[in-house]
């Protein structure tokens, strides 16, 4: 097990953090830039949104690749990525030399973020059904009713997730996932069942892992203070969270929480480097 992996591991078997997932390519703008594990500062006003489970982020992978899939086929064949197609022999076969051969399914990729705990309760508690009425950048529900659904996060609400995050990864969904999806989806007979990108779990070995930066900062603490001082400020939270309640007290447990989670990682990469030099 690797440096990264080892202290994830060690993370979660403590319940200090939760992991939280994107989908990103196809109709998805690239928010999050992979290669530097940042978010891209021309999209502030933009909402990012992640899925709160492996199961809702499963769910929302399959329905963007299909969606993807079908613009492809539509231009270049008959065939949809529908039950009846996928069980002809002959229509499964078509479909997969376009998935190999196609240019237009590139760039898709599966987003893991190790974040501290309480971006979960702080999200839960403050954020609101996009019918409602709230200040503009508060935190959006979606999906709700999907595997729990997921968070759409804008401004403050986005730079607070950036600097409580320990860890960020992501797998790129190649034409063979693709393939092996369709030989799934074929298998089970059900199209939008989400074991059939069980890939995206079952083989973690394909994320590949970063440190992100605010780690590695002695300032992240009073990066978190700031952002949560400017929810309170703009309005863009719950007046029933304990946030809204308590601000003081919530701010001080998030930061002591995140630093304690940071100290706990270096701790790690100390006793994991002793341990290699026997």
């Amino acid at each position: 097990m690797t440096l990264y992996r080892h202290a994830i591991y060690e993370l979660n078997h403590d319940n200090i953090v939760k992991e939280m997932y994107r989908f990103q390519g196809a109709n998805s703008y690239e928010h999050f830039n992979i290669r530097t594990s940042r978010y891209n500062t021309d999209t502030e006003e933009s909402f990012l949104y992640f899925s709160k489970s492996i199961d809702h982020h499963e769910y929302f992978t399959i329905k963007r690749i299909r969606q993807l899939l079908n613009k492809v086929l539509e231009e270049e064949s008959e065939y949809r990525v529908t039950t009846k197609d996928l069980i002809n022999q002959d229509s499964f076969t078509s479909i997969k030399n376009i998935v190999i051969n196609t240019p237009k399914l590139e760039d898709l990729y599966s987003i893991k973020l190790v974040v501290n705990r309480n971006i979960d309760q702080l999200l839960k508690e403050n954020s609101f059904k996009q019918e409602e009425k709230r200040k503009v950048g508060s935190v959006e529900k979606v999906d709700r009713r999907v595997y729990g659904g997921g968070y759409g996060l804008t401004k403050e609400w986005k730079e607070l997730l950036y600097y409580l995050t320990y860890f960020t990864s992501f797998h790129t969904i190649d034409r063979k996932d693709i393939v092996k999806l369709l030989t799934n989806m074929r298998r089970t007979g059900r199209i939008n069942r989400k074991d059939n990108i069980d890939f995206l779990v079952k083989d973690p070995e394909n994320y590949k892992f970063n440190l992100s930066e605010p780690i590695q900062s002695d300032f992240t603490k009073y990066q978190i203070i700031n952002c949560l001082e400017e929810i309170l400020e703009k309005g863009t939270f719950s007046e029933e969270s304990e946030l809204g309640i308590n601000p003081n007290k919530t701010i001080r447990t998030v930061v002591d929480d995140y630093e304690r989670g940071k100290e706990k990682v270096l701790t790690l990469f100390d006793s994991y480097y002793r341990d290699r030099q026997g």
